[in-house]
């Protein structure tokens, strides 16, 4: 299939009315700003309205067919700021920051709310978790990750978030953990075969009949 306008490691990745963003990311020294979209009906990207802040390491999340991107990290700082983007408009606006700084972080939209989850913070990988209300457009702190961990995957399942891997400041995990948002708690339910750093995660499913 085609490939990307620039190259990109680190970036975010969402899906909206069925094409694929591109967020951010890098390229060595190169910090991207720009976000391209993929069309798979013409196996083509296009570039878009770019971010208001160079972005790798981000966490993107989209609820309600608008595009959020928080922290990451700007080739100088761990950042708290965090912005949405509008597919109508094609514009970014800034929204309210972060609790903490954290580049690595997961993330992921359950029950009308953005979370984003563990993540490094120039000093320490986090347990740390935050939750965000396009309502009241704030985040707040919701109960941590039983492990710390940057770089891990997020996903929703069947009314849960789980996260799995990551860098734990030591070694790489392989275990997965999972939120339950009703009793605002963490459990560790199963352990990969191996421990992963910055892997991909994706939930399959099957049409309606």
């Amino acid at each position: 299939m085609a490939p990307l306008s620039v190259a990109r490691n680190r970036l975010g990745v969402a899906v909206i009315d069925d094409c694929i963003y591109a967020v951010g990311g890098g390229n060595g020294n190169t910090f991207h700003t720009s976000m391209e979209k993929y069309d798979p009906k013409q196996d083509e990207w296009t570039t878009v309205t770019p971010l208001n802040f160079p972005r790798i390491g981000v966490a993107v999340a989209v609820l309600d067919r608008k595009l959020y991107a928080a922290g990451g990290f700007d080739g100088r700082h761990r950042l708290r700021s965090a912005e949405c983007y509008d597919v109508d408009t094609d514009l970014w606006k800034l929204v309210s920051p972060l609790v903490e700084r954290r580049s690595g972080a997961g993330a992921a939209s359950l029950n009308g709310f953005v979370y984003a989850i563990g993540g490094y913070d120039g000093e320490a990988q986090l347990n740390s978790v935050e939750r965000y209300s396009p309502a009241s457009d704030t985040w707040i702190t919701v109960s941590p990750l039983i492990h710390r961990r940057s770089a891990l995957s997020a996903t929703v399942l069947c009314g849960k978030l789980y996260v799995v891997g990551g860098y734990a400041g030591e070694g790489f995990l392989n275990t997965l953990e999972e939120y339950i948002p009703e009793q605002d708690c963490w459990k560790l339910v199963s352990s990969m075969n191996l421990g992963r750093s910055g892997a991909g995660i994706a939930v399959g499913w099957k049409p309606a009949t």
